[in-house]
C-alpha cells in the first residue's frame, strides 16, 4: 500500500485509535522526565505524534510497530531521525520483542490498543531487563486498577507491585482520540523498584498462590483459601497472623499476603 503524505487510517482490528490532544500528548512525554541521553521505547508509535514529542527530549528513541502500512509512514515521517541513528524502528509485534537486546535503563512510553495490555503488564513483570520507568495510556478502568490500594486490590495490582511503583496520571476522554474508542483512557506511571518486593520468596508461585484466592473473591477470604489448605489449617495461621477470617482478598495488605504465603506454602 503506498501511503505517501496522507494518514493512515485506523483499523479495528489492531485497535487502532489516534491521540490528537496535542497538550495531552505533551503532557504524556511530560510524565516521563527525560533527558537528551535517556533510551526510550515506544510501543505503537501510530501516526508519531508522541513520537515526534519523544523526539524532541531525548536523541535515544527504539518505535515497534506492528503494522506494516504504519511502518512504512513512519519511516517516511522520520526519515531524517532514522538516518542520524536518533529513532531506531522496528516493524514487529510488542509481544515477540526481544527486550534482553536493549541497553539497560530504559524506559517505555505507549498509547497501546486496549486488548495488549494485560499480555504487555504480564511481560514487564517477567522480562530480565525490566524498564526503569513506564508510562502507559490504559482504558481508565483499568488504570484505577493497577493503582489500587489495600481494600481494591487485584491480581493485576498485586503482581506489579513486586517490582513497580504505580500512580495514576491523568483522565483522558474519549472524544480526544480519532476513532473514539467506547470508554475513556487515562494516564499511570511505573517506576521500578530499586529491588524486587519480597526477595524471600519465589514470586511465581506466589502469584499462583494469590489466583487461586481470587478466583473466590466474593466469599471470606477463609473460605476462598480452602480450597488451598484444610480450613482448620487456615483458621489457625489466620489467628497466628491476627488477621480476621472475615476479610475479603482485596482486604488484605501486600505484607498479609506474604505471610500467609509463607505459612501456608
Amino acid at each position: 500500500m503506498v501511503i505517501g503524505k496522507i494518514d493512515p487510517i485506523a483499523k479495528k482490528t489492531l485497535g487502532q485509535h489516534w491521540l490528537k490532544d496535542e497538550l495531552i500528548l505533551d503532557q504524556i512525554v511530560d510524565l516521563a522526565t527525560l533527558n537528551q541521553h535517556q533510551l526510550v521505547v515506544e510501543i505503537g508509535p501510530g501516526l508519531g505524534d508522541l513520537t515526534s514529542r519523544i523526539l524532541r527530549q531525548t536523541n535515544q528513541l527504539i518505535a515497534i510497530e506492528i503494522d506494516q502500512d504504519l511502518n512504512y509512514f513512519l519511516k517516511q515521517k522520520f526519515d531524517k531521525e532514522i538516518k542520524s541513528k536518533q529513532l531506531r524502528l522496528f516493524n514487529q509485534d510488542i509481544r515477540k520483542f526481544d527486550f534482553s537486546l536493549i541497553e539497560n535503563n530504559y524506559k517505555i512510553i505507549a498509547n497501546i490498543p486496549y486488548y495488549l495490555t494485560s499480555n504487555l503488564l504480564k511481560n514487564l513483570t517477567e522480562i530480565e531487563n525490566k524498564p526503569i520507568q513506564v508510562v502507559l495510556l490504559v482504558q481508565d478502568e483499568v488504570a484505577r486498577r493497577i493503582t489500587a490500594k489495600k481494600g481494591d486490590y487485584s491480581i493485576l495490582s498485586i503482581s506489579l507491585s513486586l517490582y513497580y511503583r504505580s500512580q495514576y496520571g491523568f483522565k483522558i476522554d474519549k472524544n480526544c482520540f480519532e476513532p473514539p474508542p467506547k470508554v475513556d483512557s487515562a494516564t499511570i506511571v511505573l517506576d521500578r523498584l530499586d529491588k524486587p518486593l519480597f526477595e524471600d520468596i519465589n514470586h511465581q508461585k506466589f502469584l499462583n498462590f494469590v489466583k487461586i484466592s481470587f478466583k473466590q473473591k466474593r466469599k471470606k477470604i477463609i473460605n476462598a483459601m480452602s480450597v488451598y489448605r484444610s480450613k482448620a489449617l487456615l483458621l489457625e495461621v489466620f489467628e497466628e497472623l491476627d488477621l480476621s477470617g472475615n476479610l475479603r482478598c482485596q482486604n488484605l495488605s501486600l505484607q498479609n499476603w506474604h505471610d500467609l504465603f509463607i505459612k501456608l506454602h
